[in-house]
């Protein structure tokens, strides 16, 4: 533009950047290995103290279940704010503050997907960082001063800092390469990364981009935020994505893109693509993803391990279930194959009844009453053993006995069913837990 018209920056004007704020979700995510790029994030409705943040497509529409990668291919807003509220909200303006964003931020979770105003420059500096595997340079308008005499008057020297690791760079670089490939497939056979980004009233439509040498921020809308753009879905990638491509079409020109060395720290892994964890031989879909060393799945995937055994279970103890056991206390449980409970529950007989009261906890010195509940004919008397100890004999002329626990925990009241000869016909098997005044 000319100078004379309009003396208003653009690299310095404040403007929303939408979803390019992203870097600074996952930046620190990856960094402190609280995801990995195989992560699954789910993209669904979501409130945050009455805030419900939509996704950018169709109204109403999500994704679902996404890896980070995915997601930030897709751009999912609803992964972006799951991801900063995981991170914590400081800890993402920290990052933003030392990748070299410089305007007011507060830790908001609207924050987390461009809700508050960032400079073009600033957005450049953040994502040169990358870069420059994880060392931050400051921008500069002038490189050297050289007087008429051919003497240098001044000469800046660069001044890198380290403000993220080369491992979580290279990381966030495999990911914003497969953004760039994803809007512009033509690219592909170069190593560049980017991300785009839009405001919420269109009014800012972004793409930052980079290569070893080069980083572009690239920025259209209105001067003036309060001018909308009716009309116009000024999304990234349509207007700003297109300016930045034709930039770095001439820039590969001049400087061909080399790739980024991977650190020692960055492994590769085998992940099952639905879970991202270990796979499993029953695992469907399985892609190879890349973590910083200590942070890779350890986990096998739950999802599709071995076989999967139903069988009936008590409530109460978690056991088999028997044909004594009653109907209400019995639930069909799903098992690895091989870890499926193998003994039967005895808390309840068909022979006889146990009745307990009160059940459940009981305090210290409380009268405890037990009725037995004779069912086989057989069955001429009850032994009661209290944690081992055969405390009484009841016979059916008299099923009642009453006692009480002076010992805290937990007691285990065995009740075995005896014929006249004293042969057992079958016991159940009870627990009282006992608690302090």
């Amino acid at each position: 533009r000319d100078y004379k018209e309009s003396q208003f920056n653009r690299c310095l004007a404040l403007r929303k950047p939408g979803s390019s704020f992203k870097i600074f979700d996952y930046t620190p995510a990856i960094e402190n290995g609280v995801l990995t790029p195989a992560s699954i994030l789910v993209s669904e409705k979501i409130n945050i103290a009455g805030w419900e943040p939509t996704e950018w497509e169709e109204e109403g529409k999500f994704f679902g279940p996404l890896t980070v990668r995915q997601a930030l291919i897709r751009s999912s807003n609803i992964c972006a704010v799951k991801t900063g509220m995981r991170v914590g909200l400081d800890r993402v303006v920290y990052y933003a503050r030392k990748m070299g964003i410089r305007s007011p931020l507060k830790p908001y979770p609207s924050m987390t997907i461009g809700g508050f105003e960032v400079t073009p420059l600033d957005m450049a500096v953040a994502y040169s960082t990358l870069s420059n595997m994880g060392e931050r340079v400051d921008a500069t308008g002038i490189l050297k001063i050289v007087g008429k005499d051919g003497r240098i008057l001044y000469e800046h020297k660069v001044n890198p800092i380290r403000v993220v690791s080369p491992e979580t760079s290279y990381i966030m670089t495999d990911i914003f390469k497969d953004v760039v490939y994803h809007y512009f497939p033509d690219l592909s056979k170069y190593p560049i990364a980017g991300k785009s980004g839009t405001a919420g009233d269109y009014t800012s439509g972004w793409f930052i981009g980079y290569t070893k040498d080069f980083t572009v921020s690239t920025y259209i809308g209105s001067d003036k935020e309060l001018i909308g753009l009716e009309g116009v879905k000024n999304w990234g990638v349509r207007f700003a994505g297109k300016v930045w491509k034709k930039v770095f079409e001439e820039l590969i020109k001049i400087k061909k893109p080399k790739d980024w060395e991977r650190p020692e720290g960055v492994v590769y892994k085998d992940v099952c693509s639905e879970s991202g964890l270990l796979p499993t031989p029953y695992c469907p879909k399985i892609k190879r993803e890349i973590f910083i060393r200590g942070f890779e799945p350890k986990v096998e995937c739950p999802l599709h391990r071995t076989e999967y055994v139903e069988v009936a279970v008590c409530i109460d103890s978690g056991l088999l279930a028997t044909e004594c056991t009653p109907k209400d206390r019995i639930e069909i449980r799903k098992f690895v194959k091989g870890e499926e409970p193998t003994e039967y529950d005895d808390t309840y007989s068909c022979d006889f009844d146990v009745l307990i009261f009160p059940s459940g906890k009981v305090k210290i010195g409380t009268k405890v009453v037990i009725n037995i509940k004779f069912k086989n004919e057989t069955g001429e008397m009850v032994k009661i053993f209290v944690d081992g100890e055969e405390r009484a004999i009841l016979p059916k002329e008299h099923p009642i006995f009453s006692l009480a626990f002076e010992e805290e925990g937990e007691h285990e009241l065995i009740f075995k069913l005896m014929d006249k000869e004293g042969n057992e016909i079958s016991h159940i098997r009870r627990k009282v837990e006992v608690i302090g005044e």
